[in-house]
């Protein structure tokens, strides 16, 4: 429900002070403390609900003005009042009750509430607020605030390719609690950069083509805007390939490169097992042989291995060196690994050094 103000001031109006039987020259407003102040809905004898304040405290029907004359309740938009003032501290009393009528949350005496917003004019006026607004009123005070921190929940483009492949017009994506009032995305090449979005900020495409030779890594971030100015990264990645299979002994320095498989001088052909150089402590696999060796191509030469399923030595020949050109045409230095021996079974080769 949606409650405002009415309020005001328990006075006779316009009166003389008396002193020594002389009246005033000048006049006074005449202000009743403590009045009884008593609500109806608007041309009945029904007592109104009111709210000591914004938050829907009760209050009691009627109830007491302050010891300054001032008198102050919240009740429903949307519905008229009357407020009959009486009582009082003697000598300053209501010598009969007085009514004002047709008041409404808001307005005061007389009602009305806002009569104007910019140009916007009337007896009334309804303040309609964008998605991820909120907006409270207390008297004559109207707050509109965020409904919701505003934060990024989402930035999505980025991706991991092998050395050499280019990136064109790269699209990102994002989302937010509420609508920024503006946003960008710049990235560390400074291509189409900085990429101003329009509303609603949600996408953008980066004009231009990226590419590397070596392992590189370019970052794209966003940076939108509602009060605070907050970011999100991505990352476009370029790294080399590695691969790993089964094959028949005997392969040489002589790898091709095939899509994303690498195929050795005796024609088997290794799948590609990552993009990104391996790692001491990782594992490949499994693989199964059947009377076959297991191959490895990885960008370092100086490896040893244990098999992760019971930690033993792994023995893999001393790795040959390869020029290996891949898909891109980019030559990246790599080794072939050979295990010593034909194997049976499900291995896990684990890189322990």
């Amino acid at each position: 429900m949606s409650i405002g103000a009415i309020t005001n001031y328990s006075v006779l109006g316009a009166s003389q002070a008396e002193v020594s039987g002389l009246l005033s020259t000048n006049y006074q407003q005449g202000v009743i403390p403590n009045a009884t102040v008593t609500v109806y809905l608007t041309g009945t004898t029904t007592l109104a609900t009111i709210y000591a304040d914004s938050s829907s405290t009760p209050l009691s029907n009627p109830f007491t003005s302050g010891t300054e004359g001032q008198w102050l309740f919240y009740a429903l938009t949307g519905a008229a009042y009357d407020v009959v003032l009486s009582g009082g501290v003697p000598p300053n009393a209501y010598p009969a009750p007085v009514t004002f009528t047709g008041l409404n949350s808001g307005g005061g005496s007389g009602g009305g509430g806002i009569t104007s917003v910019n140009t916007l004019t009337g007896p009334a006026l309804t303040i309609a607020v964008g998605a991820g607004l909120s907006v409270s009123s207390v008297g004559s005070t109207i707050t509109i605030s965020l409904g919701t921190a505003f934060a990024i929940t989402s930035f999505t483009g980025g991706s991991t390719v092998e050395v050499g492949t280019s990136v064109a017009n790269p699209t990102f994506a994002a989302t937010y609690t509420t609508t920024p009032a503006s946003a960008n995305i710049t990235n560390t090449e400074a291509i189409d950069s900085p990429l101003t979005l329009t509303s609603p900020f949600t996408s953008g495409t980066v004009t231009g083509t990226f590419t590397h030779t070596a392992p590189e890594t370019t970052i794209f971030t966003l940076s939108a805007t509602q009060g605070a100015t907050l970011t999100a990264a991505q990352n476009i990645n370029w790294e080399w390939a590695i691969f790993g299979g089964v094959g028949t002994a005997g392969a040489t320095s002589s790898v091709t490169a095939a899509g994303t498989t690498a195929v050795l001088s005796n024609g088997n052909v290794l799948p590609r097992l990552q993009l990104g150089v391996e790692t001491v402590g990782e594992t490949f696999g499994p693989f199964n042989p059947s009377g076959q060796v297991i191959y490895l191509l990885l960008t370092g030469g100086s490896h040893t291995f244990i098999d992760a399923g019971t930690g033993f030595p792994f023995a893999f020949n001393a790795p040959i060196t390869v020029g290996f050109v891949n898909v891109n045409g980019v030559t990246v230095p790599l080794y072939l690994y050979q295990s010593t021996n034909a194997l049976y079974g499900t291995y896990t080769p684990k890189v322990s050094s």
